[in-house]
């Protein structure tokens, strides 16, 4: 059986049938080496419901790529793909863990090890990534430090 990764991003929110102006040129990358789908953003946030303009298969593993979303709307989703057969790639343990800051926390020391950079080319990623011992996670942009 051969994996199918499908990237799912927020459509625009005026038009649903293109992406969001923040993810227009990921998705056009994605598209060049992926399946991608769009997801309807006003449905989503004001409705709290699913629609998607890819077909999910068995073979589907699904990358969501958009905002935040509350770990229920998560679950929402993470429902809709297994329903048609598919799997996330994060499924909604992963995501709800790393949603929010104070879950990554495992000893109550209450202190997590971050690094910010706007250097994001390859030898300075590598030697960032240095700097951690065991797993990390890269949050790509984060809306409420967008002007950085």
């Amino acid at each position: 059986m051969k994996l199918n990764y499908v990237f799912l991003f927020l459509s625009d929110p005026l038009d649903s049938r293109i992406p969001d102006v923040e993810y227009e040129k990921e998705y056009k990358i994605a598209s060049k080496y992926f399946s991608v789908g769009l997801i309807n953003q006003e449905r989503l946030f004001e409705d709290n419901v699913i629609t998607i303009t890819y077909k999910i298969s068995n073979d589907d593993i699904i990358i969501y790529r958009g905002w935040m979303l509350k770990p229920q709307l998560y679950d929402r989703l993470v429902t809709y793909v297994e329903k048609n057969g598919a799997k996330m790639f994060t499924n909604l343990s992963e995501y709800d863990y790393t949603h929010l800051i104070p879950n990554w926390v495992k000893d109550n020391s209450n202190h997590v090890k971050t690094k910010w950079t706007i250097d994001l080319s390859d030898k300075s990623i590598i030697k960032l990534l240095e700097e951690f011992n065991g797993a990390v996670t890269i949050k790509d942009f984060v809306k409420s430090r967008k002007y950085e």
